[in-house]
């Protein structure tokens, strides 16, 4: 069975940063993953399996961060064009502001703070358990559906996402970190980036 996108990526991505014998036993079982549940399932057996072969969380998180999702609606290029004009990290996440992709990112000392919104909004804020706004917040469907406790450093993978575009717009790398997460018990999903 061949695998589907997103375990093909997190093969490749193990394979250059920790071999490719690591990266067959974390992905093992990956075919033919069908429902929320199957998904979530081997997933959290797949992260557990990471940290357990890869102790160096820098690693990890470089693994886990270029596993993320493209940013293909981010209005990248006008971003990049404003930084290069005026130089100024303030005035571009001011300008974030007046952009309903971005949910308001806020500076805090040497770190651009992130809060993703929930992916469901309505259902989530109806939600009764933790469960439900566990997964009504989350955006991967490799996490959302899980009843098993899920690694932090699968949130990596979603953090990816505002790396990729913060460096894109700024043209330089930035270490992610995870501040909050649904995963976690946390009400929201946070993530610093470090200029």
């Amino acid at each position: 069975m061949g695998r589907s996108d997103w375990p093909e990526k997190l093969f490749e991505n193990i394979k250059v940063h920790a071999g490719e014998e690591t990266a067959k036993t974390v992905t093992e079982g990956d075919g033919n993953l069908v429902s929320l549940e199957e998904k979530s399932c081997w997933a959290s057996r797949a992260i557990k399996s990471l940290d357990e072969m890869v102790p160096d969380e820098d690693t990890r998180r470089q693994i886990m961060t270029a596993c993320s999702c493209p940013h293909t609606e981010a209005p990248i290029e006008e971003l990049r064009a404003f930084y290069r004009q005026t130089g100024d990290i303030d005035r571009l996440i001011e300008k974030t502001y007046r952009n309903p992709f971005f949910i308001m990112p806020v500076r805090n000392g040497n770190a651009i703070v992130c809060t993703k919104a929930p992916r469901h909004p309505a259902e989530y804020a109806a939600a009764k358990t933790n469960r439900e706004r566990r997964f009504y917040y989350c955006h991967c469907d490799f996490a959302r559906a899980s009843t098993e406790e899920i690694s932090p450093t699968h949130c990596y993978c979603g953090g990816g996402w505002y790396k990729k575009i913060w460096e894109a717009i700024i043209e330089r790398p930035f270490r992610i970190e995870l501040v909050k997460s649904v995963m976690l018990g946390d009400d929201v999903c946070r993530f610093a980036i470090h200029l």
